[in-house]
């Protein structure tokens, strides 16, 4: 039973009962007996009294916006008369507008069990699971709360975001739409800014223009305002074509395997490392940008000059194209053609060809991922080097400079994520590959990936990168390997090579940017022409070029 405040009743008791007066005392028995009964219902009935005020006081408070003083008033409301719904919805209601979300939910709930007919506790119910992250629990409220409330704005302005949340941008951005049109005064402009980023997800160009300029029109100088004519602005400004962007690269570098001679190699050791300098030109320019589709062109460089070991100078230069697709506000397709030529010294290395056909999706919570398949084509213009004879026994090799032969098709699918996560960007990747050759090169290759950047004091940032391939090989090598072991119990070349990459940045100025570089790969193959270690420490400076 509930209790009155402490020491009421004792007070009254002393004012109520007479003072013995010389009449019998059976009188005096009566009289006390009358005055208890009494008094025993009186003394609830004055607490749920003052409940009720201290209630209505409460109900001020919040009406003025001023939840934090109403709370503790409400709550000794509630402890007076634990029966009273409204107390409970009204300390509910201010639970919510204060940030606290999880202790409204008990008092929302107590509110509808003592009251089913309020239907404001369901829909603040709905909006305390959707502020806890409780998607599923907050559509079921507010979906109950839609058929009690039809008319009411803020059920739809919930049930859009919670839709949103969900992706299912088109239902979302209609319930938006619908909250703003029931009461444009109570849920302006949040509502219609979000109908816009709703309508942008959806690929509705013209829904999401219009409600982002009500958003404007109505709250004009807010910050509302100022979200909206940024959303806008990115949304026009994918119709706006890009200029020339890229950058130019110089460093100097030190390679201790420009060769990549093998541990177990035939050839003499010693004199394979180097110094060299080193350059890249890359630039690109869209010829064609709308709503929809971005056409491109670009073109890069790069090249090297050692300071010993001349032959080995590398000069690739590489013209590509690329046309995109926009789905949605967060997602494109790109399809990429590249190809261009590699020189080795003054001797003509390689000619290849490449196709890329990606797509690209970008999470609000979650990051972006990258998915593609490539496809491409590799002609090798280099003497085939015949002076090292097929191992011992050797397979039937009718033609070595055939077996030999680099020249082949290949092609790659792979998937890469990043993921920002408190300060740090992380990155992974996975992919699987084919080369087919004549004989020798013909394998298939398994590559994981993993890194992460982080920036720094004094304007510093480390990135690292850490990868493993599995590269399988159809057949022996024609170079000789080593004695099959448990470790490679076949007599097919198999490598297994890790990369490592570690690179510390400085940006000097906005166009200048100095990275300090080391780069470690460690190829353990069955093929000791093929087993090496490379270690490459480099320091560059890159420029960057035209727009940001």
């Amino acid at each position: 039973m509930m209790q009155p405040i402490p020491g009421h009743r004792h007070r009254g008791m002393s004012r109520l009962v007479p003072r013995h007066r010389g009449k019998p005392i059976w009188v005096w028995g009566a009289l006390s007996v009358l005055l208890l009964l009494s008094l025993a219902g009186a003394g609830p009935a004055h607490a749920a009294d003052e409940a009720q005020v201290l209630r209505l006081r409460a109900e001020q408070l919040a009406a003025r916006g001023q939840c934090a003083e109403a709370l503790p008033i409400v709550r000794e409301a509630r402890r007076l008369d634990p029966l009273d719904a409204l107390a409970a919805l009204v300390e509910g209601e201010c639970a919510l507008r204060v940030g606290q979300s999880a202790r409204a939910i008990q008092p929302l709930r107590e509110a509808r069990r003592l009251d089913p007919s309020l239907s404001a506790a369901i829909l603040y119910l709905g909006i305390a699971h959707y502020e806890l992250g409780q998607l599923e629990a907050a559509e079921r409220e507010l979906n109950q709360a839609e058929q009690l409330l039809p008319e009411s704005a803020e059920v739809f302005l919930y049930r859009g975001l919670v839709l949103l949340r969900g992706a299912d941008a088109v239902e979302a951005a209609t319930s938006f739409e619908r909250a703003a049109a029931l009461s444009p005064d109570t849920v302006e402009p949040v509502a219609s800014y979000y109908a816009g980023r709703a309508w942008q997800i959806a690929a509705d160009r013209t829904r999401a223009e219009q409600a982002l300029r009500r958003v404007i029109e109505r709250a004009p100088g807010s910050p509302w305002a100022q979200q909206a004519e940024q959303a806008l602005s990115d949304h026009l400004g994918r119709s706006k074509r890009r200029g020339l962007r890229g950058g130019i690269t110089t460093g100097l570098e030190w390679d201790s395997n420009v060769l990549l001679r093998g541990q177990g190699s035939v050839f003499a050791r010693g004199g394979e490392g180097d110094g060299r300098g080193f350059w890249s030109l890359d630039g690109g320019s869209e010829l064609f940008r709308n709503l929809d589709w971005t056409l491109g062109v670009g073109a890069s460089y790069y090249g090297n000059a050692h300071f010993d070991l001349k032959d080995f100078n590398l000069q690739v230069p590489i013209g590509y194209a690329w046309v995109d697709r926009a789905i949605g506000e967060t997602s494109f397709a790109r399809l990429q053609f590249e190809s261009g030529f590699a020189w080795l010294g003054t001797d003509p290395y390689l000619f290849p060809i490449t196709v890329t056909l990606s797509g690209h999706h970008r999470w609000a919570d979650a990051g972006s991922g990258h998915a593609y398949f490539r496809y491409g084509r590799r002609d090798y213009r280099f003497p085939i080097d015949t002076t090292v004879p097929p191992q011992t026994p050797s397979p039937l090799i009718a033609n070595v400079a055939k077996a030999r032969d680099r020249d082949g098709s290949w092609y790659q699918w792979g998937y890469d994520h990043v993921l920002p996560l408190k300060g740090t960007l992380l990155r992974a990747g996975v992919n699987v590959g084919r080369y087919d050759s004549h004989r020798e090169y013909t394998h298939t290759a398994i590559a994981i990936g993993a890194g992460g950047r982080r920036e720094l004091i004094w304007d510093l940032a480390l990135d690292v990168d850490l990868s493993y391939t599995a590269e399988r090989y159809d057949n022996p090598s024609t170079f000789p390997i080593a004695p099959t072991t448990p470790s490679h119990p076949t007599s097919d070349r198999r490598d297994d090579i890790w990369n490592l990459q570690v690179e510390l940045e400085r940006d000097i100025a906005d166009w200048l940017k100095m990275t300090v570089r080391y780069q470690f790969t460690d190829d353990d193959s069955n093929t000791p022409t093929f087993d090496y270690d490379r270690h490459i420490v480099g320091l560059y400076f890159t420029v960057s070029l035209g727009e940001k």
